[in-house]
């Protein structure tokens, strides 16, 4: 068993990891997904757990940015944009 201290630690930096290979990326989204964390003490779970919710927010929203920037799209320019295209990709990237 990973030690808690060490797995927040892991955890937290995994973002940065999908940032420099995004071909790991649905592979560490999906496996902070199903972690299971519930053999770590009550008092260490619920830290694991914010790790683990921001990490993934954190990754989706890296997911967004690469999705626009492919595009070719601003999203700040986009909310007023009348190009369906751009519309479309923005509401794609804001359900996720």
């Amino acid at each position: 068993m990973v030690k808690p201290v060490t797995a927040r630690q892991c955890i937290q930096l995994l973002p940065m990891i999908v940032k420099d290979k995004p071909e790991l990326k649905n592979d560490i989204y999906s496996a902070l997904q199903k972690a299971d964390i519930s053999f770590y003490e009550d008092c260490m779970r619920p830290l694991v757990y914010k790790d683990i919710q921001k990490s993934l927010k954190e990754i989706r929203s890296y997911r967004q940015i690469q999705i626009w920037f492919l595009a070719g799209v601003n999203p700040a320019e986009n909310r007023k944009s009348k190009d369906k295209n751009a519309t479309c990709i923005f509401e794609m990237c804001q359900s996720r």
